[in-house]
């Protein structure tokens, strides 16, 4: 399962990406695609974003059973994630540092 998360991206860029995901809201893309195509549609989508920013959330083979990668500039969607990792709960224990510029890199998970 794959979730893109867009901010102020060109249209055609979206369009390109209804052809592999469900757009079930603005910008939220949503779908089961392989892993060569996952990567080359985020390496399109960071070439492609200019002033907007990328966010994908996929399965993993992690303890926590997903990745995110975050691309661009910081908006909404990054200040959401920064808020929602960086609370200590039951279910995660961690803190999310968000790297604005890291095309294809990891976030840095650190324990509290």
């Amino acid at each position: 399962m794959v979730v893109m998360i867009l901010e102020r991206v060109p249209p055609g860029l979206r369009r390109e990406l209804t052809r592999w995901f469900l757009e079930p809201k603005a910008g939220v893309f949503v779908g089961r695609i392989s892993a060569m195509v996952r990567d080359r549609l985020w390496k399109k989508a960071c070439g492609q974003a200019r002033e907007g920013g990328c966010v994908m959330i996929h399965t993993s083979d992690n303890e926590q059973g997903f990745r995110i990668r975050s691309w661009g500039k910081k908006g909404a969607v990054g200040r959401r994630l920064r808020r929602a990792f960086s609370r200590p709960s039951a279910v995660n224990t961690g803190s999310f540092q968000y790297r604005p510029h890291a095309c294809g890199g990891e976030p840095r998970v650190r324990s509290t």
